[in-house]
């Protein structure tokens, strides 16, 4: 069984988040890549899902770029969500990330 770190990522709801993602030693760019998030791990559907060109780009050879846009988050009620980050390249199925994401209540809007 593989264990994997818990990752947090915290941001204000309706805030634009952006991460890179680098790949070494793969040898060949991406064939999928999601960045799925739900109220709860086991939730049959995701409140949002970026997917490999649309939410996550290519911005050189084995690097990409997710990027969450604020309508994506404006709605929700601050708290605490399920994510991960699940890619594939050449038949394989590699899940990089798992975590929690944390929206705190925005102050602005």
């Amino acid at each position: 069984m593989r264990n994997y770190p818990n990752y947090q990522i915290n941001m204000a709801r309706g805030d634009t988040l952006s991460f890179g993602l680098e790949f070494e030693g793969l040898g060949q760019n991406l064939d999928s890549a999601y960045f799925t998030v739900k109220k709860n791990a086991l939730d049959e559907e995701p409140i949002f899902q970026k997917s490999l060109n649309d939410g996550i780009s290519k911005v050189e050879d084995y690097k990409y770029i997710v990027r969450v846009l604020p309508e994506d988050t404006a709605t929700l009620d601050a708290g605490q969500y399920a994510f991960d980050v699940q890619v594939s390249a050449n038949g394989d199925v590699y899940t990089i990330m798992l975590g929690n994401l944390i929206l705190s209540q925005d102050v602005t809007f």
